[in-house]
């Protein structure tokens, strides 16, 4: 009797792990599907245009990937150039920037975990290494100047798969700042790059960790007294199509809108 309830129970606890692990297999499957999704209805920025100024123009080119490979800011053309484990930016007129040259270190996801910038004189000066956590967002970035040896942190706080929250830490370690990000919780985000974050690397194809969910809405600066040191609010054109969108930025503090276009690279 005690070997017939042995095989009972063995034959219900191997059911039992067939059962789960299927389910998490689908489950697992069903995640992939809805991000696949995701990335088939993605928008690929081309250019954006800031109202009738011709020269506040950016434009983006890209590889087979999705890979970004030469981008145009205010005059200033920057190149990307990809190897197996390493990314390098170059800015094609070294005076229009205080980065001559930055070198991205990038693991076996494809995400950048180490970068070091480099001026015009090819001399170093600063190393970043970056963070994320088991879900894949960046949750903190670490910057050293290399003259100096003084340290910079930001940590970065999501909610909902949106980035929540950025605290920016001073070389005595303290929180000098924050950025604070609301959201359109009913407006998916389907654009290819990140455009309202604080730094000055935009790449898309998740090299940062995952994108955000929704649309931003607004974006603030608090300093560590608690005073509001800017604070930009959004909004967007209802009729977005696969060729253009509209985004509406008010600079609340100083009482001053800006208009966007985002023009859409056409899908083959």
């Amino acid at each position: 009797m005690k070997h017939t309830y042995f095989f009972f129970f063995s034959i219900l606890f191997l059911a039992l792990f067939f059962f789960q692990s299927c389910k998490n297999s689908t489950s697992a499957k069903r995640k992939g599907i809805r991000e696949n999704q995701q990335n088939i209805n993605e928008k690929q920025i081309a250019f954006i245009t800031y109202g009738t100024d011709p020269d506040a123009e950016k434009w983006f080119e890209y590889n087979d990937k999705g890979d970004l490979i030469i981008q145009s800011i205010s005059g200033d053309t920057i190149i990307y150039e990809y190897s197996e484990n390493k990314i390098v930016k170059r800015h094609l007129d070294k005076n229009l920037s205080w980065q001559s040259r930055v070198e991205y270190t990038i693991d076996k996801n494809g995400r950048i975990v180490s970068s070091m910038s480099y001026d015009e004189n090819d001399k170093e000066i600063s190393k970043n290494e970056f963070l994320y956590n088991d879900e894949g967002y960046l949750i903190k970035n670490m910057e050293v100047i290399q003259k100096t040896g003084s340290k910079y942190i930001n940590e970065y706080f999501y909610e909902e798969g949106n980035l929540k929250e950025v605290k920016a830490f001073d070389v005595s370690g303290k929180n000098n700042s924050s950025y604070a990000y609301e959201y359109f919780k009913d407006k998916d985000n389907l654009l290819n790059l990140f455009m309202q974050q604080i730094s000055d690397d935009i790449v898309p194809n998740g090299r940062f960790g995952k994108k955000n969910r929704n649309m931003v809405k607004q974006m603030s600066n608090i300093s560590k007294e608690g005073d509001t040191l800017s604070l930009l609010n959004y909004r967007y054109a209802d009729d977005v199509n696969d060729s253009i969108m509209k985004e509406f930025q008010t600079d609340v503090l100083n009482e001053f809108d800006t208009e966007l276009t985002y023009h859409f690279s056409k899908k083959n």
